[in-house]
Order: C-alpha cells, then sequence, then structure tokens
C-alpha cells in the first residue's frame, strides 16, 4: 500500500498542476502573525518547520516504519530501501532538510542502507545547520557504524559534513553539538569515536579545516571591528565561549563519589552567583576580551589596514 502511494500521489499531483492554471488562481493576502514570522526566520537556519511538509514526510515515516518490521522477506525489505533512496533523491534540498529534521533519525541511521546514506552524503550541502547537528549527535549515539565493515564509510560521512559546512555556520554547528547535553560533545565525537573508525589522518584534516575556518572568522570580526572604529554606530564585540564543569562547579556534588567531594549543598543544588558570574564573564571587560582574542595578523592583511602615522 505505502509502496505505491509515492507514484499514485505523483501522477495526481501532476494531474491537478496539468488542468490548473495561473489564471484559475484568485490571489489571497494573508497576514502573518509574530510567531509565523519567527518560523520563516529560522527557517534559513533550521529548515522547514512542520506544517511545510507534505506527503513526502507521510510516506518517509511510514517507510520507516515497514523496515521496524521482521516479519518482510529480504527481496521486500530491499524494495522498501529502494522506495526511500528514491524519494530522498527526488525531493528539494528545503523538503529533504525538512523529511530528516521531522524524522527519528536515530532509527533511520540504523535501518538504512549504505545506498540511502549515500544519497543524504551526497547532498549535504543543501540540508541546514540544525540538520547537520543532529545528524552528527545520532551518529555518535547509535551503535550501528561500529560494524568494521562499515567504518571507511561513516567516517566520509562525518568529514563531508564538517567540510560542507564554513565560516561563521560551522561556529554554530559545534556549539550545537556541544549543546546536547550529554558527555557525546564535539570532543569525544572527533578524538574518541571519529579516531576509531577514521584514524589520526581523517581526524587532522577535519581538526585542519576547523582551525583554518576559525581563523578565518576572527579575520572577519578584526576587520568590521577595523572598519567600525570610527563609526558611532554599534560596535563588533569579541567572542567568548565559557567552557566548564558541572560537579562542585555550576553545582555542588553533595559529596558523591565520583562526582565530587563538597557537601556544603545537597546533591545538584546550583552555587549562589554561578550565573551571574558566567553573565559577567560573557559580557566582559571588552578591551580584556580584545587582548584574549588578538592573533597575529598575515603581513598582506595589516597591510592593507589604515596603519598609523608616525605623527
Amino acid at each position: 500500500m505505502v509502496l505505491g502511494m509515492l507514484g499514485k500521489r505523483r501522477e495526481t499531483e501532476t494531474a491537478m498542476e496539468s488542468t490548473t492554471s495561473l489564471s484559475d488562481v484568485a490571489p489571497v493576502s494573508v497576514e502573518m502573525d509574530q510567531s509565523q514570522s519567527n518560523a520563516a526566520a529560522s527557517s534559513a537556519w533550521f529548515g522547514l518547520g512542520a506544517d511545510s511538509l507534505g506527503w513526502q514526510q507521510e510516506a518517509f515515516n511510514e517507510l520507516l516504519l515497514l523496515l521496524s518490521s521482521r516479519s518482510h522477506s529480504r527481496k521486500q525489505r530491499a524494495l522498501i530501501h529502494d522506495r526511500i533512496a528514491q524519494l530522498l533523491t527526488d525531493c528539494t534540498g528545503e523538503e529533504l532538510d525538512a523529511i530528516l529534521l521531522s524524522s527519528d533519525l536515530s532509527v533511520f541511521i540504523k535501518l538504512s542502507t549504505m545506498q540511502t546514506m549515500s544519497v543524504v552524503r551526497n547532498r549535504l550541502s543543501e540540508v541546514s545547520i540544525g540538520c547537520k547537528a543532529q545528524l552528527l549527535q545520532e551518529f555518535n549515539t547509535a551503535r550501528r557504524y561500529k560494524n568494521i565493515i562499515h567504518f571507511n564509510f561513516w567516517a566520509q560521512f562525518v568529514r563531508e559534513i564538517f567540510h560542507t559546512t564554513k565560516g561563521l555556520q560551522l561556529t554554530v554547528l559545534k556549539n550545537a553539538i556541544d549543546s546536547s547535553g550529554s558527555w557525546k560533545n564535539l570532543f569525544n565525537l572527533i578524538y574518541e569515536e571519529f579516531n576509531i573508525i577514521g584514524g589520526k589522518d581523517l581526524r587532522d584534516e577535519i581538526l585542519q579545516h576547523i582551525k583554518r575556518e576559525a581563523a578565518h572568522v576572527r579575520r572577519t570580526n578584526a576587520i568590521a571591528t577595523a572598519a567600525q572604529a570610527g563609526s558611532s554606530g554599534p560596535q563588533a564585540k569579541p567572542r567568548i565561549k565559557i567552557i566548564s564543569d558541572l560537579d562542585d562547579t555550576v553545582w555542588c556534588s553533595g559529596g558523591k563519589f565520583p562526582a565530587g567531594c563538597d557537601r556544603t549543598y545537597p546533591a545538584h543544588s546550583f552555587y549562589p552567583g554561578i550565573f551571574a558570574l558566567y553573565k559577567e564573564v560573557t559580557i566582559g571587560y571588552e578591551a580584556a576580551l580584545t587582548e584574549l582574542n588578538a592573533f597575529a595578523q598575515p603581513a598582506a592583511m595589516a597591510g592593507g589596514l589604515d596603519a598609523p602615522s608616525a605623527s
């Protein structure tokens, strides 16, 4: 039933498009409320919303449900995999992004074939940062990639996610991975999990890409700061990121081993003033933050900026 649904709906959509002309459609003015405007603004970063999805989401989820069942023969499962790959190939970049974001990616990664994941890998440049972050997080928690036969494929998959993300978008991606709320963060992904499947060479390649793009972002910020130095408008401020422990730092461990030894407060009680302290550090003293973020500028770039005269 589901396998034939894709073809039937395409025929129906084609027939409707051929019988409907632009002159038959009356112009309709729609006022968007504030929430709709916010959703439209955020779609550039995190893809389409659930309301924008059509039959593709329904078909994709039903196909995943069929794969979850163990009552199908090998031939039937191969047909389902082909349908999923065809669906992901035919949809647009925005539709692909919305389908992945609205689906259970952990199930998709565990049940899909290398052929299906190859379709996603080849189109990673078309999906949003939020989708890439979720793919990396689900990959990092999945156990299927532990199969040594698939090590090289998954290593290239992770590499492609990083290499198709550049500039400030890569900064957002790294922060999204670190914001998962678990120890499965960027450090664990690069230095532990990826080190197993990709080896030192691929790991160093990803690290060089991160370093290169970070330097580019800092140079861009430095140029923007120099350009705004003489203007009366808002000045660009240096960025600072706090990396902090939790037990006996943000909250009290209650003296429970191995979390910590402090028994001043009950376990998981936040220390008074900790959030105010982090806020002040984040806002910071602008001159001090500028010094912390200072870096040696290349000669070519330094010559492009107006240097102060000797007088």
